[in-house]
């Protein structure tokens, strides 16, 4: 998915990180925004966080716990 540039996760509370490939192959990805996913949030929120740290290559990253 080399020219994805937007992508938006909502409601996926079975999901608890993005997959590797993912964040890797989406070399585009200008925007990413997660939204009422628990795991996910948990896991991305904290901006000094080491999940955070694998999103550092998103210039706009939004997540929050709910809708």
């Amino acid at each position: 998915m080399p020219c994805l540039k937007e992508l938006r996760i909502i409601g996926c509370n079975k999901l608890t990180k993005l997959p590797h490939q993912l964040l890797r192959k989406a070399s585009a990805l200008e925007n990413l925004t997660i939204q009422g996913s628990r795991h996910l949030y948990e896991r991305y929120e904290d901006k000094n966080g080491s999940g955070r740290s694998s999103l550092s290559h998103i210039p706009r990253v939004k997540v929050t716990r709910y809708y």
